[in-house]
């Protein structure tokens, strides 16, 4: 099994974990900590225990790592809305922890596709044998094998292998799944991290009893299309696309979704 490892959230996940974990030793002794302090060997342990841990838990032998690109489609086709307007810091190694992961393991990135994108195209050329690791919620509608581990409050996803209709769950009114139908539901309920914009008034709630019936990706689609036309009249078909295209993950390098139900 080839672990396909979103390189993006090792880099965050361990530069903020050292700096957590280098300012609790001083909080011991009382002292305040600057994050550029933190020892390199102290990060060094940290990926080579997250990876070993990620490859065992995913049951796989080899391993690759990718990384975002330079500016993606994305940013080009949305344009009723901006997309991925983020802020905030990036922890002190991160730079130092990309050139390690670079010069340590395989690894792929290229220019206007996102990590996600590059994972998704991998997974959808052997399913069956490959196996995406990240704590990406959006990955989960790749049809194959996923492993999500711990980070956090946010408990480990075990491995499981999503279907390409998939399914969905909700739980203290929130929704997990994968495959098709987490899709649909990513279309109602937009995506606040990537400032995509979902339908109001379609929670998490609302959103699993509109689709929590479906038998098809049809008769989920028909639904979400449904209430497009509803929401926004005449333009709901650029409304639909552009989100649409903002949330789906390429299959094939240079795919876009369309109004169709491939993948």
């Amino acid at each position: 099994m080839l672990a396909l490892i979103d390189g993006d959230i090792i880099k965050y996940g361990i530069g903020f974990a050292a700096e957590a974990y280098w300012r609790h030793v001083f909080e011991e002794n009382n002292e305040e900590v600057d994050p550029e302090t933190v020892p390199w060997d102290v990060v060094e342990d940290m990926i080579f225990n997250r990876i070993g841990n990620i490859m065992a838990m995913a049951e796989a032998d080899d391993c690759i790592l990718y990384f975002t690109g330079s500016r993606n489609f994305r940013f080009d086709e949305a344009k009723l809305f901006k997309y991925k307007q983020r802020s905030g810091r990036k922890p002190f190694h991160f730079n130092n922890i990309e050139a390690y992961l670079k010069s340590e393991y395989k690894w792929k990135q290229e220019d206007g596709y996102e990590a996600d994108d590059l994972m998704a195209i991998a997974l959808s050329e052997d399913p069956d044998n490959r196996i995406i690791c990240s704590r990406d919620k959006d990955l989960y509608q790749v049809s194959g094998w996923h492993y999500s581990w711990a980070m956090g409050y946010q408990p480990e996803r075990p491995k499981e292998f999503v279907t390409q209709l998939g399914y969905l769950e909700l739980s203290k009114n929130k929704i997990r799944g994968g495959g098709f139908l987490f899709f649909c539901a990513q279309l109602l309920m937009g995506d606040s991290t990537d400032t995509i914009p979902g339908i109001h008034g379609y929670g998490p709630v609302k959103v699993f009893n509109t689709l929590k019936n479906c038998a098809s990706k049809e008769e989920a689609f028909m639904k979400v299309m449904k209430i497009y036309e509803r929401t926004y009249g005449d333009s709901w078909r650029d409304w639909m696309l552009q989100v649409g295209r903002c949330l789906w993950l390429c299959r094939k390098e240079g795919q876009k979704w369309e109004f169709n139900l491939y993948g």
